[in-house]
């Protein structure tokens, strides 16, 4: 048996279609577990705070979506990493990468959204 000394980073990755985008943050995502095997989950995207929909900034927030939905849209190869069993506000946390790009940095330059990453 192999023992894994430390966290592995990523936990875990996936080959994933999308469902819907929610807003600029959170997508419903169809994740590949291989085996022709399935999991539609709702995932929030670590690494930045989208401008809500409805709110004071929702011009922002549709413009997120919006261009979200077009990358996604785009994107020959979509790729969700998760890092850790931890949900937020019944959404599970991870990161998303389009053909090889992180969609934070996507959104970031832009200026859709103002990005934090760890």
């Amino acid at each position: 048996m192999i023992m894994a000394s430390g966290p592995v980073t990523p936990a875990y990755r996936y080959r994933a279609t999308v469902d819907r985008v929610i807003d600029g943050d959170t997508y419903i995502l169809r994740l590949d577990l291989g085996f022709r095997a399935g999991l539609t989950i709702n995932l929030r995207v670590r690494g930045y705070d989208a401008p809500e929909l409805h709110g004071p900034d929702h011009v922002r927030g549709t413009d997120a979506r919006l261009a979200a939905m077009k990358l996604l849209a785009e994107a020959t190869v979509i790729v969700v990493e998760t890092y850790k069993d931890t949900q937020s506000f019944a959404r599970w946390i991870g990161d998303v990468y389009i053909d090889g790009v992180s969609i934070v940095d996507a959104l970031v330059a832009g200026g859709h959204v103002k990005g934090d990453r760890p």
